[in-house]
């Protein structure tokens, strides 16, 4: 199955490389993460946190966007039972490489003014920095935390002249803990929302 998927974004890349068109794609926006699996005693809050990356449009009405972005996530523990002077704050900083497969609903040919899109597809995301906790018998530090991370993302997207809004959502892959030192399998969700502006080749 995995070697099917590589195979079909693989003839994308090279359908869209040859006969497509090329958009440079810087962007900002921000996030809210969620850390599904709570630890016993404590449950986690989003916060809101912020990415900025650049990614490469190859092609027409369908399209291949592969990626580069920095994110940090925020988040908040809450202890049920609440311990004077806890640092409660969570913060994770990531390099992820996103690699997208989309649609256009229009062709560029066609609509130079606006139009939306559909996407999909996964990244992998790797962590650069993040907070160091130790709360009711558990310890978050480095030895805590999977260093590479897995996500498949979906959303929606609209161009207007040169510029673009981009809505999304990551579902969690891979477990962010490292079961070897943590019980806990819980992966990170992550809702963005992305502006920015497209520069065409």
């Amino acid at each position: 199955m995995k070697n099917k998927i590589a195979a079909f974004i693989l003839m994308l890349f090279i359908s869209s490389a040859v006969f497509g068109q090329f958009a440079i794609r810087p962007y900002v926006g921000i996030n809210s993460a969620k850390i599904t699996e709570n630890f016993q005693d404590v449950n986690w809050q989003s916060q809101l946190g912020y990415q900025g990356g650049i990614d490469l449009q190859i092609g027409s009405r369908l399209y291949f966007q592969p990626g580069l972005q920095w994110e940090l996530i925020r988040t908040n523990f809450d202890p049920q039972n609440p311990i004077p002077g806890l640092d409660t704050k969570f913060e994770a900083s990531h390099i992820r490489i996103p690699l997208m497969i989309g649609i256009n609903a229009l062709s560029a040919e066609s609509s130079k003014l606006f139009n939306f899109r559909l996407y999909t597809g996964p990244d992998v995301a790797f962590t650069v920095s993040h907070s160091d906790h130790s709360f009711l018998g558990v310890e978050i530090n480095d030895e805590t935390y999977n260093k590479l991370h897995w996500s498949w993302n979906g959303g929606l997207g609209v161009d207007f002249l040169f510029l673009f809004l981009d809505v999304g959502y990551k579902f969690g892959v891979s477990e962010y803990f490292n079961q070897d030192n943590v019980d806990n399998p819980a992966r990170t969700n992550v809702f963005f929302g992305n502006v920015g502006m497209r520069f065409s080749l």
